[in-house]
């Protein structure tokens, strides 16, 4: 109050030299701050960036980069295998093919466990028999003989459960050539089990068709000898499998060969002249 000053001089000198006092240190603490703030400021900037140098200088094989490249050497890999194992597959159906082009009589040989259950194999005999070149045989089901041609319920159904199964079929069918003539086919069909897979348990096993052209026999002429040959099939598929390193599938499954091939049992259709 300017009565205390007046009345107090003593009184006001002290509260001027406190004024100044604590002003001084108001200030001298603001300096102190504002020095420590630039300080701090300084060294938080000195550390990004010598991180950032740090972090630059690190070879490229590093964090999200070899997490990236080891995805990639993955994706290789299981490319690789899955070329490697149809090629495999490839190999299994060259040497069958091969095998089969030896053979002297109709014969086909067709794989159940693809799609459609297409031919896999025909021998020259049967291009000659239906007058097919084997580019349009192979790779097709062989329900392209019936086309145009009569063929009973039970037969189609017996074939069905033959691929299905791989239980004996035996039948003579109505079959069309190429040119459109038609003729009697005696057909004998079964599945011949060459191994069983690992990872499933399931049997790999393929369809042999023998067919034989019976229009200008009589009964008593009829080829019984499919028994025979289909023995000899047999015998020749078991070394052909035996020659590739790796038994596959269509789908790159690993399978453990047997060491010798065997027919499905049981008969579709009981045909006691017929079966085998």
């Amino acid at each position: 109050s300017r009565q205390f000053e007046f009345s107090n001089p003593a009184g006001c000198v002290v509260l001027k030299l406190g004024f100044i006092v604590s002003c001084s240190l108001c200030s001298l603490v603001r300096a102190t701050c504002l020095e420590m703030f630039r300080m701090m400021s300084k060294s938080s900037v000195s550390s990004k960036s010598s991180k950032q140098r740090e972090s630059s200088s690190l070879p490229p094989a590093h964090g999200n980069t070899v997490t990236r490249k080891l995805s990639e050497r993955t994706k290789f890999r299981l490319r690789r295998m899955s070329t490697d194992s149809s090629d495999d597959y490839e190999d299994v159906v060259r040497i069958i093919r091969e095998t089969i082009d030896s053979v002297a009589f109709p014969v086909t040989v067709a794989d159940p466990q693809q799609e459609d259950c297409p031919l896999i194999a025909a021998s020259p005999a049967f291009v000659a028999l239906t007058q097919f070149p084997k580019e349009a045989i192979l790779g097709r089901n062989c329900r392209f003989l019936n086309e145009g041609c009569p063929l009973s319920l039970s037969d189609k159904e017996d074939m069905r459960v033959c691929v299905a199964t791989g239980k004996h079929f035996s039948g003579v069918l109505a079959n069309q050539r190429a040119d459109g003539t038609h003729f009697l086919n005696l057909l004998d069909m079964r599945g011949l089990r060459v191994g069983r897979y690992f990872q499933t348990g399931e049997e790999k096993w393929f369809i042999i068709a023998i067919q034989g052209d019976i229009s200008v026999c009589e009964p008593t002429d009829f080829p019984f000898e499919h028994v025979e040959l289909m023995e000899d099939v047999a015998t020749s598929i078991d070394r052909a499998i035996k020659a590739p390193k790796r038994l596959v599938g269509r789908d790159g499954k690993e399978i453990h060969r047997y060491s010798s091939p065997s027919w499905v049992p049981g008969n579709v259709r009981e045909l006691p002249i017929l079966s085998l």
